[in-house]
């Protein structure tokens, strides 16, 4: 997607709607964005109050894990086959099949600390049919 494409896309109400929930609400509690585009990512952390410049030309945005008001943390299981790596190309069901022991513990002991998934029953759904990376956001209860 070009960056005027993206700009017009980001125009979009609902879009608009989505960013702001990513950056934590209003006001945003993301404590800084990474913006850029796909092939030179920014390396620098720019204010939130960037973001209507940055999405004006067509950037992507990334937001920081520091936030002002959680703890935000970032699991990624997934799975992988040093013998053969295609595997979970070829066979994604099963890989997915694989990790769901492996995600199940983890929501226990996350629940037995108290802290639930920031997903809601469609990003559960997409993950146990296999569509998902896997990866799940966390906050406490």
């Amino acid at each position: 997607m070009h960056a005027h494409d993206l700009a017009n896309y980001y125009e979009t109400p609902a879009v608009r709607d989505r960013i702001g929930e990513f950056l934590g609400g209003k006001p945003p509690t993301a404590a800084f964005l990474i913006a850029g585009d796909a092939a030179q990512f920014g390396k620098t952390p720019r204010p939130v109050s960037d973001l209507s410049a940055c999405l004006q030309q067509g950037m992507e945005i990334a937001r920081s894990l520091w936030d002002t008001d959680s703890l935000i943390a970032h699991l990624d299981i997934e799975y992988v086959n040093f013998d053969f790596p295609a595997q979970v190309y070829l066979h994604q069901e099963r890989a997915f099949f694989i990790q769901a022991p492996v995600i199940a513990a983890v929501d226990r002991l996350l629940a037995a600390s108290h802290i639930q998934p920031c997903t809601s029953l469609v990003d559960a759904a997409i993950i146990t049919r296999g569509e998902s990376s896997g990866t799940r956001l966390f906050s406490p209860s």
